[in-house]
């Protein structure tokens, strides 16, 4: 058929009623024979359909490494940009895309470029957890302390994706997980949201400070508690954090775990050291506000321990 309508002269680059040329549709549907004749008769690589995207961004979705070597040898840019700012590697790391993103990487795409939402491929492959394009790229020189407009890294990325692996991978290749650690996202208090105990343990190993605090003064154990995540928080004391920090509501570790019925995180809390009467901005303890939401075994934990303490401090013990 191509044949055809190339011998009937047919203009090899004309858009059909959907804005694409006959050589988008066969990268599209991974034609790569048919590519090659339409190339061959001076198809032009670098027209773009609606979405400003080029056949070379069609070969990177697939994976088709062929493909996109042969358009770039004709002359496609593996730089172009689409209406969103992804490029070709953009969209080959975002559906994990390995032949294809060497190929890009070895004709000069650069690493570090930042495409939609000012996110570098490294902190896309972050994002979506995928350790093995995160490795991929690392190898082939990524930044892996490139920060977005927000100041977030690669490493605030695995954080928030839950990728234990993706962090670890990035902590060898020296991210430097401090840069990401301000107080509008600290990287502890965001590894306590997500429930991760061992990406908390990398942190704290990475040197994060156990007791670092957000913008409203909650620690990672503050939030951990609050949420249940008890495996977080066990973590967090073993760690020796600060059971009797307070936000700057005034609440404490307790307070919050106490508010929100978490009876187990209450017991272990206590066990570290946990003061019940530390009280908040509005004069509660952590037995006030455990009542005031009907947690009565919140409520009877506490009493157990105020009265235990209360007379070992009468036997000055």
């Amino acid at each position: 058929m191509v044949a055809k309508l190339l011998t009937a002269g047919s203009p090899v680059d004309q858009h059909d009623p959907e804005g694409f040329t006959a050589l988008s549709r066969a990268v599209a549907q991974q034609h790569l024979a048919i590519a090659a004749r339409l190339l061959e008769a001076g198809a032009e690589p670098n027209n773009r359909d609606a979405n400003q995207q080029t056949p070379l961004f069609y070969a990177a979705k697939a994976g088709q490494a062929d493909l996109a070597e042969l358009l770039i040898k004709h002359g496609a840019d593996p730089h172009a940009s689409d209406n969103t700012r992804a490029t070709p590697l953009s969209i080959a790391v975002t559906h994990a895309r390995p032949a294809v993103i060497q190929v890009l990487a070895k004709t000069g795409a650069e690493l570090d470029r930042r495409g939609a939402s000012d996110m570098t491929p490294l902190m896309i492959a972050a994002a979506n957890g995928d350790a093995a394009t995160s490795q991929l790229l690392l190898e082939l020189g990524a930044n892996p302390n490139a920060a977005d407009l927000q100041g977030r890294t690669p490493v605030w990325y695995a954080v928030d994706s839950g990728s234990a692996k993706t962090l670890e991978q990035l902590l060898l290749a020296n991210a430097n997980p401090a840069r990401s650690n301000r107080s509008s996202h600290a990287l502890l208090l965001l590894a306590a949201r997500r429930d991760s105990a061992e990406i908390t343990v990398k942190l704290l190993r990475a040197g994060i400070d156990v007791d670092s605090t957000n913008h409203a003064g909650d620690t990672a154990l503050i939030q951990a508690a609050a949420l249940g995540h008890e495996a977080v928080v066990q973590k967090l004391l073993a760690w020796n954090a600060d059971p009797n920090r307070r936000n700057q509501n005034g609440t404490s570790a307790l307070m919050a775990a106490a508010e929100a019925g978490r009876v187990r995180i209450v017991k272990a809390l206590l066990s570290h050291g946990a003061n019940p009467r530390l009280r908040n901005k509005k004069r509660e303890q952590a037995i006030d506000l455990a009542s005031a939401n009907a947690h009565q075994p919140v409520v009877e934990a506490l009493q157990n321990h105020t009265g235990k303490s209360e007379w070992l401090e009468l036997l000055g013990l």
